[in-house]
């Protein structure tokens, strides 16, 4: 069960699962992903720099 963020939660079944405006679900937590990645390396690199 995953939270769509327009206020409702929604089961995944499937690799092809879309969200509500057309895109695929596995590749905008793929995105996010990579934005939190992103962010923690740049923090920790901060930190060891200090």
């Amino acid at each position: 069960i995953i939270y769509t963020g327009l206020g409702y939660l929604h089961i995944s079944l499937g690799v092809n699962t879309f969200s509500p405006e057309g895109r695929l679900f596995q590749v905008e937590y793929a995105i996010e992903a990579i934005k939190v990645d992103l962010f923690c390396n740049n923090m920790l690199r901060k930190i060891i720099i200090m």
